[in-house]
């Protein structure tokens, strides 16, 4: 037997939860940071980007321009390059029979 359209929307579902209603809440307020007790410090120097940098970033930091490292697997020259690249250098690579070499041109 099939309920009546009158009794489907009379009687809830089975398991589901009624609806209240909630009492409207306020918008939040903006934090200030004045209330924070934040301080604005002028001159102060920006730290290193990252760690320091690893034994690929000494390395490059050693090298002047025009300096070449050779015999570099394909990862070794990869990290060397990346390291170089942060430096604002500008890294060139060749292919060598004894591996990869990379130079510092700038």
């Amino acid at each position: 037997m099939k309920p009546s359209p009158s009794q489907i929307e009379q009687s809830p579902r089975a398991g589901a939860q009624q609806r209240t209603a909630r009492p409207h809440s306020p918008a939040p307020t903006p934090a200030t940071p004045a209330g924070r007790g934040l301080v604005i410090e002028r001159g102060v120097p920006l730290p290193p980007h990252g760690r320091d940098g690893g034994a690929w970033k000494r390395i490059a930091a050693s090298m002047a321009p025009g300096d070449s490292i050779a015999g570099l697997t394909r990862n070794e020259s990869k990290r060397l390059i990346a390291a170089l690249y942060l430096m604002d250098g500008r890294p060139r690579q060749r292919s060598e029979s004894a591996g990869i070499r990379v130079w510092r041109t700038q």
